[in-house]
């Protein structure tokens, strides 16, 4: 009985880099012993209502395991700047700058959500927004997705009144059936509205592509370059655009636009200047012999999560500025990086350069890096490593003087999430779920015989 008492008091557990929360409610002051620093992954398998301000702040959380939810409460996950991801399909309301400045959140399922309010904001990377259930927009929820640039494709299935959606320049798939006016709309969108079937037709037809059905939510989401499209790139000497706004080509980068979603070029060796500044909503590169890219080259794509070069040797100043969801990058041959480079770039963690020689003047400004190794580094800017957080390791053959020998050091290794781990986690709830069961039939068990033997007394 005291273990059970134990049991019951533990009501969550920090597992290396994963907080596991095991009860259907929590509350703020039971997590203020925590650091949210070290938290990068939530699994909350039991919680059912996630409390106002509850993970505020949570900056290097990454993503969130959430079955059982059906409410998230005001800034709940307000400033979670590097959330990606939440996994879950339960949702019922979704309040008041819930998800604001989370500007790396990319994937959430909101079809089934009846309530909001000026949800999210600034989500830069919010893409594939899809709901059924939804009816009504008032003066507030309007304001539902304020400053979500990126957004690729918007159904709602009942909505009536149009969201304000004139900045939503990369805006392909517009499901609003209910739907009678699209001012605003950007010409090159494809739609499905009422409009199409009155009298009110003439006044979009000329400049909207009226459909009678868009693609499937699922079949635009995007995990990066397949076999079959790599495949086709290496003899693909016209661009293909794919449905998913992937584009593919041997090497002609000509009909490539800001509403690109996807890069895979063959034989394309360098990115030139600002090439692909401001591609809000590229997602990944695949450009596998690539060997230098530009000043500027991927600078504010801020939806960007991985690039793959075999080949990349040069990075130069400015090249992935403010890229901050990007979290994967080939760097096995790079030899110089420029500065600011990889500035504000917060989704990284761990980086392994074993051929870098030279790194620039704040080169990693502003990034959350656990670990960094460098075995070759011959020339190291001031302040490369500026404003990187306490908890950065940097492994080389130089000594860094913005590196203080007290610094603070929390992680030995990179932190780098696996399907492993979340099994384990699993595992080990289960164990203490069976654990906790069987010591509750054991204690029911000591009742039983209690009232038996108060009986035997009584007779």
């Amino acid at each position: 009985f005291q273990f059970l008492n134990a049991y019951k008091r533990k009501r969550y557990y920090l597992i290396n880099n994963a907080l596991v929360v095991t009860t259907p409610k929590i509350s703020q002051t039971e997590l203020s012993e925590l650091n949210p620093d070290d938290v990068f992954y939530l699994v909350l398998p039991h919680l059912e209502q996630i409390a106002k301000q509850q993970f505020k702040a949570f900056k290097n959380v990454r993503t969130v395991f959430c079955s059982e939810v059906t409410e998230i409460q005001d800034e709940a996950f307000s400033q979670c700047t590097t959330l990606y991801k939440i996994v879950g399909n339960n949702y019922r309301s979704i309040l008041d700058r819930a998800f604001s400045n989370c500007r790396c959140l990319s994937q959430i399922n909101i079809s089934d959500v009846q309530n909001f309010k000026a949800t999210f904001i600034h989500c830069d990377s919010l893409q594939l927004i899809e709901n059924t259930k939804y009816k009504k927009i008032d003066i507030y929820e309007k304001y539902i997705f304020q400053h979500c640039d990126n957004i690729a494709c918007l159904s709602f299935g009942h909505v009536g009144q149009l969201f304000p959606i004139n900045k939503y320049q990369h805006l392909q798939y517009l499901n609003l059936p209910n739907c009678k006016s699209f001012d605003g709309v950007p010409d090159h969108t494809k739609v499905v509205g009422i409009a199409q079937r009155t009298k009110q037709v003439k006044k979009f037809q000329q400049k909207l592509n009226f459909v009678d059905k868009i693609p499937q939510m699922s079949e635009l989401v995007i995990n990066g370059a397949t076999k079959q499209q790599v495949e086709l790139s290496r003899a693909q000497a016209t661009p293909l655009i794919t449905s998913k706004f992937v584009y593919i080509s041997s090497l002609d980068v000509s009909q490539v636009n800001s509403s690109i979603r996807g890069l895979i070029i063959n034989r394309l060796c360098e990115v030139q200047a600002n090439q692909f500044e401001d591609f809000g909503c590229l997602l990944f590169a695949h450009l596998p012999v690539v060997h230098t890219i530009q000043e500027g080259g991927f600078k504010n794509c801020s939806s960007f999560r991985s690039f793959y070069s075999k080949c990349l040797k040069i990075i130069s100043k400015e090249a992935f500025l403010g890229c901050r969801s990007l979290s994967k990058i080939s760097l096995e041959q790079a030899e110089v990086i420029g500065d600011k480079a990889f500035r504000d770039c917060i989704s990284l963690v761990h980086l392994h350069l074993p051929k870098l020689k030279n790194l620039g003047q704040k080169a990693f400004f502003n990034c959350q890096l656990n670990q960094i190794v460098c075995e070759q580094l011959e020339e190291v800017a001031e302040e490369a490593f500026f404003q990187c957080g306490l908890s950065t390791k940097i492994f080389s053959n130089v000594k860094l003087d913005q590196q203080p020998a007290d610094k603070k050091q929390l992680f030995g290794e990179a932190v780098v999430f696996q399907p492993r781990e979340r099994k384990n986690i699993m595992k080990r709830l289960q164990e203490e779920q069976l654990q906790s069961q069987l010591l509750q039939k054991m204690k029911a068990v000591c009742q039983q015989m209690k009232k038996m033997n108060r009986v035997k007394a009584y007779k």
